[in-house]
């Protein structure tokens, strides 16, 4: 398989895993990793501490983690 045909695979599996989350964990995903947001300045516009932003976090990666795994994949 091409490199485009991987890559276009995995952006679109991604893509729909992402649509997957709940709209919170979605969000905080799409600040942090898309939007380059630090975890403070998250907090700030969540009006929430850091370690809740920290901990949305850690839950999103894993709940991402177990719908690319269900898909069969291999993002390491």
């Amino acid at each position: 398989m091409r490199k485009g045909c991987v890559a276009g695979r995995l952006s679109t599996t991604l893509d729909a895993c992402l649509e997957r989350l709940p709209d919170l964990y979605r969000t905080v995903i799409y600040l942090r990793y898309w939007m380059d947001c630090s975890v403070d300045e998250i907090a700030e516009q969540f009006e929430a501490p850091s370690g809740t932003i920290k901990s949305y976090l850690f839950r999103a990666r894993r709940r991402l983690h177990g719908l690319l795994e269900a898909e069969e994949i291999d993002y390491a």
